[in-house]
């Protein structure tokens, strides 16, 4: 009920419905709280155990489990987008691309638990972090210095940063979250874990979008812009007059609004539609250019959208600082007899 309008409201111009579908989403949350608590106190064993919210590891914990998860939802969402729709590359050259951040996430989680975590504890965790987000800013550059000729392999260090600091904090996040939980306590404090993921990931995805779409929309002209003078001097060696130029690229520059602004990318706009009246070669010189436009538009609206992930990973960061110092080894059932007895 929060992430649907989230994902449809831009496309139908957020209507009323919308807005009256997240509030009733965060108003059922709030009965759920209700009847969780009320099933705790009759009947006991609820889905969800609402006192371990008091424990303060968990509740931060959470808190910031779910902000990781948007920034990393969001990302991965808009990244994907940059490279297949934006740059136009094939899914296999995209899929080869994300190599080295996942290289660099196994080494950062094994590091991480085995060696640096129970040395350093939560500091590993807020260095990581910070690692992701200087990462994210590094993509940026990256992604706006080069523009459409980006390469591969110009993403490996950004990428590489990021997926390290991602290891850091993922899988040891996990351990300090959980670390205070009672051991009767535990499947429920493991499925709020993993619900909370999903739903941060969920609205990662949602406000990505909202950000990315709604900047591609209303900054398209700079990818018009940046192909303009290439567009004169391909039209005037297809044998264009001067005085028809203009007249084309006007209709070139609407035709680029709306498609950045299309919320169905395969659908091509009335705008984009050929008229028969225009010249073959003319015609072929705008196909050509129109992935170009897109191109520089993307670029930029990934490194509009990515500076969102970095804010959120400097607010992983902060929310790091509420959670324990250091792990505390449990024998689980040790707990679970002194429980029984």
């Amino acid at each position: 009920m929060v992430v649907y309008p989230l994902t449809e409201g831009r496309s139908l111009g957020w209507p009323a419905w919308t807005i009256g579908l997240m509030t009733a989403g965060v108003m059922l949350l709030g009965v759920f709280v209700v009847y969780e608590g009320r099933r705790t106190r009759t009947v006991g064993s609820p889905l969800m155990a609402l006192a371990l919210f008091r424990i303060r590891a968990f509740s931060t914990g959470m808190t910031t489990w779910a902000i990781f998860w948007v920034a990393l939802g969001g990302f991965f969402f808009v990244w994907t987008l940059y490279m297949q729709v934006g740059l136009g590359w094939t899914p296999l050259r995209a899929g080869l691309t994300a190599a080295p951040f996942a290289v660099a996430a196994a080494a950062g989680s094994g590091l991480s638990v085995q060696v640096f975590v129970p040395r350093a504890g939560r500091r590993v965790l807020a260095t990581g972090a910070l690692v992701n987000a200087a990462g994210f800013a590094g993509y940026i550059w990256v992604a706006i210095h080069y523009g459409p000729a980006i390469t591969s392999w110009q993403m490996i260090i950004p990428l590489t940063i990021s997926g390290f600091g991602f290891g850091l904090v993922v899988a040891p996040m996990v351990d300090l979250i959980l670390t205070g939980v009672p051991a009767p306590d535990a499947g429920s404090a493991s499925g709020t874990l993993s619900t909370v993921q999903q739903v941060g990931m969920a609205l990662g995805i949602a406000l990505a979008g909202i950000v990315l779409f709604t900047q591609l929309a209303d900054d398209s002209g700079r990818g018009v812009s940046a192909v303009t003078p290439a567009l004169h001097q391909q039209l005037t060696s297809a044998g264009v007059p001067t005085a028809d130029q203009d007249a084309v690229i006007a209709g070139f520059r609407v035709c680029v609004r709306d498609r950045s602004a299309a919320t169905d990318p395969p659908q091509i706009p009335e705008s984009c539609r050929a008229r028969p009246d225009t010249p073959p070669a003319v015609q072929r010189i705008l196909i050509i250019a129109g992935p170009q436009a897109n191109a520089h538009n993307f670029a930029h609206a990934f490194g509009y959208t990515l500076w969102y992930g970095v804010g959120t990973m400097i607010a992983v960061f902060l929310g790091i600082f509420g959670l324990p110092h250091q792990m505390r080894r449990t024998d689980l059932s040790e707990q679970l007899a002194s429980t029984a007895a």
